[in-house]
């Protein structure tokens, strides 16, 4: 009798398992839940992106800080003239060493840059094309994605980024439902096999 009620004990928790796997997964960002995408082309050329779940409507810099943690950065910067936060630089890694691996220039004097570089902001709002954003720290929404470019004033990223292509690699780490129900069948299967054994032990 013992062995029968372990038995089904188990077939319950294999099915619920299952039917939390077949499930699409649920979101924690509420109805202004979003994803954004962030572009960041340092000096030398080099681009970094991010995919970012977040509420939204929400600022370009407020979307940069938020993804300091993937990044492993930190970002400086400081109020400018009514138009939000400018970023003025982002500290590389190792982090604590600012003035030797900093892109940009630190919060307390941001536009240090001899040759005048600065951190442009640019915006691609869902199906368009880049724009410089002339109003400065502006809001994103679900689907846009913003850039940020340390070069000379109104330089274009350059290369053209869609949300779809930077959050590609983490829609390839989702299993696809084929795979889920392969799992879910040798679960249940599983979970048969122990119920048989069970009943020929009695």
């Amino acid at each position: 009798m013992k062995g029968k009620r372990h038995s089904r004990l188990l077939v319950m928790v294999l099915a619920i398992m299952v039917t939390t796997m077949l499930l699409p997964a649920a979101t924690t960002l509420g109805a202004n839940g979003g994803t954004v995408g962030l572009y960041v082309q340092y000096g030398d050329g080099k681009v970094e992106t991010y995919c970012l779940q977040t509420t939204t409507p929400i600022r370009y810099l407020e979307a940069l800080i938020a993804a300091e943690d993937m990044g492993g950065f930190e970002v400086q910067w400081v109020e400018f003239q009514g138009l939000g936060k400018a970023l003025c630089g982002i500290d590389l890694p190792p982090l604590g060493t600012l003035n030797e691996d900093i892109e940009g220039c630190p919060g307390d004097n941001c536009w240090c840059h001899p040759e005048g570089f600065f951190w442009n902001y640019h915006y691609l709002p869902a199906g368009g094309d880049w724009s410089w954003s002339h109003y400065g720290d502006m809001n994103l929404y679900n689907g846009d994605v913003a850039a940020f470019v340390f070069a000379a004033w109104g330089t274009q990223p350059e290369t053209l980024m869609t949300l779809d292509e930077i959050c590609v690699e983490e829609e390839e780490l989702v299993p696809e439902p084929g795979t889920l129900l392969l799992l879910g069948s040798g679960m249940t299967g599983l979970a048969g096999y122990v119920g048989l054994k069970a009943r020929k032990s009695k």
